[in-house]
């Protein structure tokens, strides 16, 4: 069921950086969107960003088509970076059983760290970053490790990464494995969860 325009509008006003919505039906009883938005994010993105939260509310159907984005400049639009869960570390032993990682994420001056044991590096640091964003978030059973894999795409491998959250909603990432399998795994997992952050911290920042 989608939810009514009043509805939409809160919802959409969560994202840190839009700083109005207005929504209007059509003819037909659909939903058009005018969303007023900083220039921290692409047109592009910030149209992914609002049909994504509002499926995850309810509007199932919601698609790029319904919104349309006007930007405006402001001082300090750089600033939403911090809103986001960034790597401020990460590190990989061998523990009793397997593979010890500790993944250390930060989102401004605040930090988050979580270690776990997995049969493989991929699985224990992909299990380690999802234990971070879990302490970020102070659920510490919000979001569980799903799964983790290195495909072959376009000539390029990729990491692709799975999380479960309570609702029993799967979400996924991927990146582009390079640097280290380390670092690519961590930003795997969180392309996975970062975009929807703001949904599960219930945060304006």
């Amino acid at each position: 069921m989608t939810p009514s325009w009043q509805e939409l509008e809160n919802i959409i006003l969560r994202i840190p950086y839009i700083r109005g919505a207005h929504v209007l039906l059509d003819e037909e009883g659909h939903p058009k969107i005018h969303v007023l938005a900083t220039t921290a994010q692409a047109p592009r993105h910030i149209i992914r960003e609002v049909t994504a939260l509002l499926r995850s509310f309810g509007a199932a159907d919601a698609s790029a088509d319904w919104v349309t984005v006007v930007q405006v400049h402001e001082e300090g639009d750089t600033a939403f970076s911090a809103t986001r869960l960034s790597i401020a570390g990460f590190a990989v032993g061998h523990g009793g059983t397997g593979i010890q990682a500790t993944c250390r994420l930060n989102r401004g001056s605040e930090y988050y760290e979580s270690t776990a044991i997995g049969p493989s590096l991929p699985v224990a640091m992909a299990m380690a970053t999802v234990g971070a964003v879990n302490e970020a978030l102070a659920r510490l059973d919000h979001l569980v490790f799903n799964g983790v894999d290195i495909i072959r795409s376009g000539g390029s491998e990729v990491v692709v990464a799975t999380v479960v959250e309570s609702a029993s909603e799967v979400l996924s990432g991927s990146a582009v494995l390079r640097d280290t399998m380390e670092d690519s795994v961590i930003r795997a997992t969180l392309d996975a969860v970062n975009r929807r952050f703001v949904v599960y911290s219930g945060q304006k920042v």
